[in-house]
């Protein structure tokens, strides 16, 4: 729930970019439809999936003639791009969360 008991629309028009209280956002599903576009639930209580990086799939996707010491260094450098995405991902996320637009289409 966002301030003030308010939930962002999930319907056509609106595309999670309006706040609205549960029944304008009823009336607005009924009326106007579902957005197909929204797969993950991350504005109604949904958890965000996070990547979880896997050394040893890593590992069997390497090339057997990179060497030990290029193998750590390309993984390391993976794990850190792995960070940034996920720090990036849930920066986006708390923005996409605060109200933005006025509570009507």
């Amino acid at each position: 729930m966002g301030s003030d008991n308010l939930i962002l629309c999930p319907c056509v028009i609106c595309n999670n970019a309006s706040y609205k209280t549960t029944n304008e956002v009823e009336r607005d599903l009924h009326v106007n439809g579902f957005s197909h576009a929204y797969v993950d639930w991350v504005f109604h209580g949904e958890t965000i999936p996070l990547i979880q990086d896997n050394d040893d799939e890593i590992c069997n996707t390497i090339d057997d003639n990179v060497s030990d010491s290029n193998y750590f260094a390309l993984r390391d450098e993976l794990n850190e791009l792995l960070d940034e995405m996920r720090e990036a991902h849930q920066s986006i996320v708390s923005v996409m969360k605060k109200p933005t637009v006025s509570a009507s289409c």
